[in-house]
């Protein structure tokens, strides 16, 4: 007796090999996009962490960490493949309460809207930008000398990191950045820029001898022997009365029609400014006096905190 059996002729075989090869490489396919997906959202969730960290530690140490301090400071340093997290900061903030006395970052952040990257958004004051390697491994974020940091369109060929290799690639990083205001803003810096501190000048009387002191504090002060500050004052009657005399170490402070605009080498350096004198019979009245004082925040450019304050001498008979 025949059985009626049937077995897979090549043909069935093949088309059943066929058919389970294109279930296995979709199956591959999804699993590589879900763990590509997920890889990406905690490396994004991670950077935010860091960035959260980063806030807390300028809170209370009033700087940012530096490179080896990075990783002790925040809770995740690695992404989610294990590879360290690339910290870029600004090292003018790493040292003398600067996160809150200083008025610029040095980096710039370019937002690239093409290729090339000829065509971007701009964002400046930068403070510090965090990195992940993406899907790639490759680290592709970084800084020029000129502290330009460019953030490609996700799969433009880039690779400006050369820290760990040099692989010109479909850019996939994710980062983080932060401003120095957002910064400031989080460290809790109020009380902390450049101002001057006076906000009444004793009482004067004429043919007696007066002396009073402005001062100013906060910003970025100069070191060195020059003096923390420098300082102008506008050019009122009671200045070029000369019946009293405002000095800085010494040295005549420097009268202007237009503070602002003088280069600050003009402007006269010192802790605080003086004032002495005795006021002339006759000079009695209230005089109001426009006080300016600039700090080191950029010692080879004119990019310095600047911080005015009007004040009101009276001077009695």
């Amino acid at each position: 007796m025949r059985s009626e059996t049937k077995g897979f002729t090549l043909i069935e075989l093949a088309i059943v090999l066929v058919i389970i090869g294109f279930a296995l490489a979709s199956g591959s396919s999804l699993l590589a996009l879900a763990v590509k997906k997920k890889s990406a959202e905690t490396d994004s969730a991670r950077l935010v962490s860091a960035k959260n960290s980063l806030f807390s530690y300028s809170n209370v140490n009033g700087v940012l960490p530096v490179k080896e301090g990075f990783a002790p400071a925040v809770s995740y340093s690695h992404d989610f493949g294990g590879r360290s997290v690339a910290y870029i900061y600004d090292e003018a903030l790493t040292s003398n309460d600067a996160v809150c006395r200083r008025k610029t970052a040095s980096f710039e952040l370019r937002r690239c809207r093409n290729a090339g990257c000829t065509d971007y958004t701009a964002v400046r004051n930068i403070a510090f930008v965090t990195a992940g390697g993406g899907a790639n491994a490759n680290i592709q974020t970084g800084a020029d000398e000129a502290g330009i940091i460019r953030i490609y369109i996700q799969g433009d060929a880039a690779d400006d990191y050369p820290a760990d290799g040099t692989r010109i690639e479909a850019y996939d990083d994710i980062t983080e950045w932060v401003t120095l205001g957002e910064l400031q803003a989080r460290s809790g810096c109020a009380g902390q820029s450049l101002r001057i501190l006076n906000n009444e000048l004793p009482q004067a009387y004429t043919g007696r001898p007066y002396e009073a002191k402005l001062f100013a504090d906060g910003g970025v002060p100069h070191s060195g022997a020059g003096g923390r500050y420098r300082w102008c004052l506008d050019d009122t009657p009671l200045k070029s009365s000369a019946s009293l005399e405002f000095s800085a170490k010494g040295s005549h402070v420097t009268a202007s029609s237009d503070c602002r605009s003088e280069s600050e080498s003009a402007w006269t350096a010192g802790d605080n400014v003086s004032v002495i004198g005795t006021p002339p019979s006759g000079s009695g009245g209230s005089y109001y006096l426009s006080v300016w004082v600039r700090d080191g925040n950029d010692p080879d450019g004119g990019d310095d905190s600047i911080a005015n304050k009007k004040l009101v001498l009276t001077i009695s008979e």
